[in-house]
């Protein structure tokens, strides 16, 4: 297996772009767009979705672009209606169905290298060896000042935090930019 370099999680979602002069259905999200922006560049990108087997065309789309996809099982698809008004800087978004949620169970099968390669862990270590490794790590932590602990949740929780503040305005921005190219093409 080739080392993955980027691995992205989420889920492609079916949307509903409606306008003062039409509506169209498309795929979208921040995984589908984010996934044919890497699909650009020189690296080993894979793609993890859920999503239900009426949206599969979507996931063809991106494995003819040579996009590595794995497709988990989903009773949906994530259904985002968002409705443009003929300001195309303001939009009405309403989520009309969830997809299943990814599960711990369902990501089990990476081996441990894989986990490793994705930043999934830091470090990798013989079977026989885990629980010694583990009490050692435990070990040291709990060692620590009882504020260490707390901040180092805060600090956790900031960054992530920070991600989705940072990350959500450029997905959404994609999507409208993809929305409002479809509903106003240019002549050309």
């Amino acid at each position: 297996m080739d080392k993955i370099d980027i691995c992205c999680i989420g889920h492609i979602t079916h949307d509903k772009v409606v306008t003062p002069k039409s509506v169209v259905h498309m795929a979208g999200g921040t995984a589908f767009y984010f996934s044919n922006a890497v699909s650009r560049l020189e690296v080993q990108y894979k793609l993890v979705t859920a999503l239900a087997p009426v949206d599969m065309p979507s996931v063809d789309d991106l494995r003819a672009k040579g996009i590595d996809v794995t497709v988990l099982p989903s009773a949906h698809t994530v259904f985002f209606e968002n409705i443009y008004s003929g300001n195309q800087d303001h939009r009405t978004q309403r989520v009309v169905r969830q997809a299943d949620p990814f599960t711990a169970k369902q990501l089990q099968d990476i081996d441990a290298q894989t986990a490793l390669q994705r930043g999934v862990v830091n470090e990798v270590v013989p079977h026989a060896q885990a629980l010694a490794r583990g009490v050692e790590i435990a070990t040291k932590l709990a060692a620590k000042p009882a504020f260490y602990g707390t901040a180092q949740k805060q600090t956790l929780n900031q960054r992530l935090r920070r991600r989705v503040v940072e990350g959500v305005p450029y997905g959404m921005a994609l999507e409208g930019l993809t929305a409002a190219n479809l509903a106003y093409p240019q002549n050309a």
